[in-house]
């Protein structure tokens, strides 16, 4: 796992792995944090390439702090992050 500082505001999270059907480095981005006010945003990368705003159940963005947002990213109910 990687933490790359983003050209906008916030961090991108990246897991690298080595291919194991061509053994080559593969950067995958994971998770994208954006600050709100004192707290993060959760966003996650959709198959078209773009950035969305992770939601939490209720419906809603999820908002929260960074060690909220790194379980949600683990717990990944919804398939987003890990598949």
């Amino acid at each position: 796992i990687e933490v790359k500082k983003s050209r906008q505001l916030g961090f991108t999270i990246v897991h690298r792995y080595v291919s194991e059907w061509n053994g080559r480095s593969v950067a995958m981005p994971i998770a994208r944090l954006r600050p709100n006010g004192k707290m993060l945003q959760l966003y996650w990368k959709r198959a078209n390439g773009r950035w969305t705003p992770y939601e939490r159940n209720p419906p809603g963005p999820f908002v929260g702090s960074l060690d909220s947002c790194l379980k949600e990213i683990d717990a990944d109910r919804w398939g987003c992050f890990w598949g």
